[in-house]
């Protein structure tokens, strides 16, 4: 397993179009040793998804600025995460 892959965090994330997901965790793929993100979308069907690590964790361009595709917003707990001046707190 790769760094990235043992830093994300499990629990729920937010996409930046605005779906909210919750991460299981990270497969790796048996013949490509390729890493992917397991998640299920918290509305609608619950069926598990599978995104590649590299994807799951890239920036995309929305209105000229680079964001998040996926930004973690809470644990499992249901306890809600908060940035100030780069400083991560649970609530």
């Amino acid at each position: 397993m790769t760094r990235c892959a043992e830093q994300l965090r499990r629990g729920r994330y937010r996409h930046f179009k605005g779906g909210m997901y919750r991460v299981e965790g990270v497969a790796t793929h048996v013949d490509t040793a390729e890493e992917y993100v397991i998640y299920i979308p918290l509305y609608g069907s619950p069926s598990r998804m599978a995104r590649p690590l590299v994807d799951f964790l890239e920036k995309v361009s929305v209105n000229g600025k680079d964001v998040p595709r996926f930004e973690f917003v809470g644990d499992d707990s249901g306890r809600a995460v908060h940035e100030v001046n780069g400083v991560r707190t649970s609530r």
